[in-house]
């Protein structure tokens, strides 16, 4: 038994190789069995997806309401490792392919309610399919929180953004507008302005939310102006992307046309935990827990990884890497229960026997 790993994974809690919960006779009966559900299919859940399909492990992901994740929504992308410069869209669908090949199954589908009181896990889809799940990956992703404006939608990726560390160099001597109060929209201030002729902070309050430190490294960038109470009320653009926001004061109640190229949102993200609320430990912002350096949850089976869990770096690349140390964080949980790759291999394949057993996969 891993002993490093159960310190790290499990905490406080007991292993959970001895808890009758992970009873290997709870498998018993059980149809529909995968080994390592991943739900979601950007980064991290094609990362962990390729890992776990290689060690040997029948691999079920489902991809979600957005297939490959919010990479998928940007533009081109420039600080992928290894590619130079690579749409995020083409980046996913070869991630995809790559988890794919390896052996795991993905399936267009969403997961709408989990039970992880019992094991294996239980999970069912909108589209109708409930599965026995012996470990999750929760690789469901961020939303960023959006104006809700005219011409927001329909400019997205083409000028609107909320990733200056992706999109910077693409605003070589233009100007932008970048609408936030905290440390995030600071950040995106600072990332975009040894690129853009001129970067515009709007702060919808009368005072930022960054911390003072954040706020004075605003002060010598010369090319950095900010402006409160300020709120965008409509994006314009043509063919080639953005052109102009309607630009709100707050005080005065009038609305100024501002000529400008690229708006970088800086509002915040919200984790997509809501169906896993009351089944596991989330922190305040609602992004899942996890313990330690690992990508294990307060519920021991269950992972998470990427922007679902991280409310800090949210970035592509590291995203790729939580899923990565998810799947071997899967591959320990289940190799202290007996459940090795060659183990399940035989369970699947019925040269060992449990009675009632049926894998999905078969």
């Amino acid at each position: 038994m891993n002993r490093l790993w159960l310190v790290v994974c499990f905490a406080s809690l007991i292993s959970a190789s001895s808890d009758v919960k992970y009873d290997l006779k709870n498998l018993t009966g059980q149809r529909n069995v995968v080994s390592m559900v991943i739900i979601g299919s950007g980064p991290a859940g094609c990362a962990a997806a390729t890992y776990g399909a290689r060690a040997g492990m029948d691999v079920l992901v489902y991809e979600g309401p957005l297939p490959g994740g919010a990479l998928t929504e940007t533009g081109f992308v420039e600080n992928w490792p290894g590619i130079k410069r690579a749409k995020g869209a083409d980046i996913m669908e070869s991630q995809r392919c790559q988890a794919a090949d390896a052996g795991a199954r993905i399936v267009a589908e969403t997961v709408s309610e989990v039970n992880f009181s019992s094991w294996p896990f239980k999970l069912k889809t909108y589209e109708g399919s409930e599965i026995n799940a012996l470990s999750v990956v929760i690789a469901a992703g961020s939303s960023p929180r959006k104006l809700n404006v005219p011409g927001e939608k329909e400019f997205w990726g083409m000028g609107v953004s909320v990733c200056a560390v992706c999109d910077a160099p693409f605003y070589e001597d233009r100007e932008v507008i970048v609408i936030g109060g905290g440390d995030s929209a600071v950040e995106q201030v600072i990332q975009l302005s040894p690129y853009a002729k001129k970067v515009t902070q709007f702060v919808r309050r009368d005072a930022m939310r960054a911390s003072v430190a954040m706020q004075n490294k605003l002060r010598n960038i010369k090319n950095v102006s900010v402006e409160y109470l300020k709120d965008i009320a409509r994006i314009h653009g043509d063919d080639t992307g953005v052109t102009a926001v309607d630009a709100y004061d707050k005080k005065t109640k009038k609305i100024e046309r501002r000529n400008v190229e690229g708006v970088f949102l800086a509002i915040g993200h919200s984790a997509r935990t809501q169906i896993f609320a009351d089944e596991i430990q989330l922190e305040k912002d609602g992004s899942v827990k996890v313990l330690g350096r690992s990508q294990c949850t307060s519920m021991p089976g269950v992972f998470a990884a990427g922007d679902v869990a991280d409310n800090v770096y949210r970035q592509a690349g590291v995203a790729a890497g939580d899923g990565s140390k998810a799947e071997r964080d899967v591959e320990h949980f289940l190799g202290d229960l007996g459940l090795t790759p060659t183990v399940i291999r035989s369970l699947r394949d019925g040269t060992r026997k449990v009675s009632g057993l049926k894998f999905y996969l078969n």
